[in-house]
């Protein structure tokens, strides 16, 4: 056999916002460890750098076969290079930063840097300890719509807090009168008058206009006199510095209030447009909503990498919901979930399997009987989860319907112990 058919071509690019790294290995198949570091550098985040890296891999490639390109899932400063390269037709490993870290303290204990990480990456895809791919475009940008909803509500109830004290020092009558600080007609009163000393001001006649506009007819002459009443009697403190931070806060407020609704109307048509037949299918399972389907089909992606007889463990892994081992000996203990996927992810399954157990059914069921047998509630919540998330799971992958009476079967209701360890926290 001629000896170049034995060597192929395999690159590892360590990622950065400005510049990347790039480690340019030739393999032998017969011999992995003895790869030989054939060219090592720098390249800009550019077009001019990418060109670079593109001229640099074809100069070798011309006598030696392509291998693989690895690079880590480095934030959202490899995606560029990624959709680059994929677009130029290379064979791509986006592999998870945990994977690398784990390969450099075996291949390159004790040090960390730039050169070190990409030989490390290219020696990975070198000896196949290295998995991972790019995500299809219609996965990626579901996902991105999931995480732009996450960060909007994450600093929504940031500033409800925020709001919420100070509302308790300015007014701390007000819940008296109206209850619940942010619903549509309480924000459109507290940006007209914030204050106790405003709402005298603004008097009974006009609040009454106000409460009957925007409650549409729920709050009356009564609530108003209530308010006004309360207002008189306040023993807030109306200092300049807190009421100046809170009319600041509240159109912030009713604005991302509005980009949530917004974006969760766009989740939906972007989900019903792309996956029209795996939504309708998953969202039939009980707790599963279209936000949270979204995100199930969104995480996993194309679920037919999942391969082998153990796939539906795969997709539990994949999910954070694995529970860790640990044994020495004859001694043997299991841990917390690993938590190794996607957060948000983990986070939609939980809420999707505290919504299942409050619903009559087969899962509700299945709850009830793992805490009859003396299984902590919130463990049981974990093999729901679990059990959601592998119903999912064949949906997408066999194309079948729901069906609950396949959850009251026994191989399915008899749960491994492993799944019942570690509470579920999302």
């Amino acid at each position: 056999m001629n000896e170049i058919t034995n060597l192929k071509i395999n690159v590892g690019i360590d990622i950065a916002k400005q510049k990347h790294h790039a480690s340019i290995l030739l393999s032998d198949r017969f011999n992995p460890l003895a790869g030989k570091v054939l060219k090592e550098f720098f390249f800009d985040n550019s077009e001019k750098g990418f060109q670079k890296l593109h001229t640099n891999i074809r100069k070798y490639t011309q006598n030696f076969p392509e291998g693989k390109v690895a690079m880590e899932a480095t934030a959202h400063y490899y995606e560029v290079l990624a959709r680059w390269l994929e677009h130029h037709d290379y064979n791509l490993i986006i592999c998870n930063p945990r994977q690398a870290k784990y390969l450099r303290n075996v291949i390159k204990p004790y040090f960390k840097t730039d050169p070190i990480d990409s030989l490390v990456l290219a020696k990975g895809a070198e000896l196949g300890l290295l998995k991972g791919e790019l995500y299809d475009k219609k996965y990626a940008q579901l996902k991105e719509l999931l995480q732009l909803d996450k960060k909007l509500k994450r600093d929504l109830t940031r500033l409800k807090n925020q709001t919420t004290r100070l509302m308790d020092v300015i007014f701390p009558e007000r819940s008296k009168a109206i209850k619940g600080l942010f619903g549509k007609t309480s924000l459109e009163i507290l940006q007209c008058a914030p204050t106790p000393s405003d709402l005298i001001e603004l008097g009974v006649e006009k609040l009454t206009i106000l409460l009957k506009r925007h409650s549409r007819g729920r709050f009356r002459l009564s609530e108003a006199n209530k308010m006004i009443d309360l207002a008189r009697h306040s023993v807030g403190i109306s200092d300049p510095i807190w009421v100046y931070e809170l009319k600041l806060l509240i159109p912030r407020i009713v604005q991302l209030q509005d980009q949530v609704a917004e974006v969760k109307i766009k989740i939906h048509d972007y989900v019903f447009d792309g996956f029209p037949t795996e939504i309708e299918k998953i969202s039939e399972i009980p707790g599963v909503g279209i936000t949270a389907g979204a995100a199930i089909i969104g995480f996993l992606g194309d679920v037919h990498r999942f391969v082998g007889n153990r796939a539906s463990r795969k997709v539990t892994a994949f999910a954070g919901l694995a529970v860790m081992q640990y044994s020495s000996g004859q001694k043997e203990r299991m841990g917390k979930i690993s938590k190794a996927g996607p957060s948000l992810l983990r986070f939609h399954l939980g809420w999707s399997a505290l919504q299942a157990v409050k619903t009559k059914g087969p899962l509700q069921d299945f709850f009830e009987g793992l805490v009859k047998r003396g299984v902590l509630k919130s463990k049981a919540l974990v093999a729901v989860a679990v059990k959601i998330l592998r119903c999912c799971f064949y949906i997408l992958r066999d194309g079948v319907e729901f069906d609950p009476t396949k959850l009251q079967r026994r191989d399915m209701g008899n749960v491994h112990s492993r799944m019942l360890i570690a509470p579920i926290q999302v």
